[in-house]
């Protein structure tokens, strides 16, 4: 299996929509590495802090501390290519994080957009990709989105909590998206689209890769808070 390139078709709906997973991307080769990396992480606790939400976790790292040449693999270079072509400007790649939301009470994340963090993720290459490492659904905690919910600009900022402002309107009900995901998959989100996902109470643990993209030019100091 070889990476393909993204259609017209595929570009559109992105831009329409704010968001797109595409199904069955990865090679077998790449997906085994990235369970590899995170197999390495989980070994040694030095290597990922522990968060916890109420009485949910959630354990997160970044790819370096279990892959350290990633950004040079083609996983990085199809990743970079579609990000580049789907939001229709120059990336480059800012950071990485890998999130394990634990089997039965794994913490969710509440309807949010990651451009209200700041100017730093809202530049004209902010784009995101999510990629889970098995398949997810609703009770494992999928990304649901509010479909087109990205060109209404920055819905709800809080000065103090501009991630997860608690004020965050919920979009109506059809206008969101569930978009469940097989092993080999992966999805791109734009930053100002809104997104969230559901506590994990599937009987199996949730790992996923998330890649941030940012505008080349733009020089990002090292991220406060990960989600």
């Amino acid at each position: 299996m070889s990476y393909r390139a993204l259609t017209s078709v595929q570009v559109s709906q992105f831009r329409s929509d704010g968001f797109i997973s595409i199904q069955n991307g990865l090679t077998h080769q790449d997906l085994d590495q990235l369970r590899v990396c995170v197999k390495t992480i989980l070994a040694d606790p030095s290597r990922y802090t522990r968060t916890k939400k109420d009485s949910a976790q959630v354990f997160r790292s970044n790819l370096e501390l279990g892959w350290l040449g990633w950004r040079n693999s083609t996983f990085a270079d199809w990743i970079h290519r579609c990000a580049t072509h789907l939001i229709g400007a120059d990336v480059a790649i800012w950071f990485s994080q890998v999130l394990i939301s634990p089997k039965t009470h794994g913490a969710g994340s509440p309807w949010h957009q990651d451009a209200a963090y700041g100017a730093q993720y809202d530049t004209p290459g902010s784009i995101s990709c999510w990629i889970p490492l098995q398949r997810v659904d609703v009770t494992s905690g999928c990304m649901h989105f509010e479909k087109g919910g990205h060109q209404k600009g920055i819905i709800a900022q809080d000065p103090i909590h501009a991630h997860h402002a608690e004020a965050f309107p919920p979009p109506d009900q059809d206008q969101v998206v569930a978009c469940p995901m097989n092993c080999q998959s992966v999805l791109f989100h734009h930053a100002r689209a809104p997104h969230m996902t559901r506590p994990n109470t599937s009987k199996r643990d949730r790992c996923t890769v998330i890649v941030r993209f940012t505008h080349p030019d733009y020089t990002p100091v090292r991220p406060d808070a990960l989600h």
